[in-house]
């Protein structure tokens, strides 16, 4: 089927640190065509090469912005969409900080509560990215770093090439028998270090995933 307004889809943003994956799940809506559309692949790519910008400044130079991985949530489940446009290395100099931890962003809703809001949990920093105070947290300039990637992954969102593609609106979905997506609206991008273990070198080691 091919791209519509009103589909639900999963984006699985990937960055990648030997032995370990960094995976970014979010979700988001199609609300509108820009233009004449673009088809699946073309928008997966598209979004990929878009997200690159932001995630490639934010991980240290031994870390990899690998890609994403687009799926429409619908039953069956149809096959999904993947993309390397834009895959780089990370442009933090230095070495990489322990590869569990991670920056922060929260994400929200209008609605209270926790069901209203979630985290991002962005991998790989670089060490001169984070303070030598202790507790270490990450330096001013990371900081806005990460809001400009809160911006993308919040709000309503323009995927397009040459004019073609479409709009789309960053939620939160909630799987059931009746499944829930609610819309995000606003980001804060945290002054302190998250954690991730299973991104941990005690983690089970991961390969690229497509």
């Amino acid at each position: 089927m091919a791209m519509s307004v009103g589909q639900t889809w999963r984006a699985s943003i990937a960055c990648y640190m030997a032995p370990q994956l960094g995976l970014n799940i979010r979700h988001f809506v199609v609300s509108a065509q820009i233009g004449s559309g673009l088809s699946e692949q073309a928008f997966c790519d598209a979004l990929s090469s878009q997200l690159a910008v932001y995630y490639i400044p934010l991980i240290a130079a031994s870390a990899r912005y690998w890609g994403i991985k687009l799926q429409e949530i619908t039953t069956p489940l149809p096959l999904p969409f993947s993309s390397v446009e834009g895959q780089g290395n990370g442009t933090v100099p230095g070495d990489p900080i322990p590869s569990q931890v991670a920056g922060v962003i929260s994400v929200y809703s209008k609605l209270s509560g926790r069901t209203g809001r979630g985290r991002v949990y962005v991998p790989f920093p670089g060490k001169t990215d984070s303070t030598p105070t202790i507790p270490p947290t990450p330096v001013d300039d990371y900081v806005s770093r990460l809001n400009g990637l809160g911006q993308r992954l919040t709000g309503l969102y323009n995927v397009a090439a040459a004019g073609n593609g479409w709009s789309i609106q960053w939620c939160l979905f909630r799987k059931g028998l009746t499944p829930v997506t609610t819309f995000l609206y606003s980001y804060v991008s945290r002054q302190l270090w998250g954690n991730q273990r299973r991104r941990g070198n005690y983690g089970r080691p991961n390969v690229p995933p497509w």
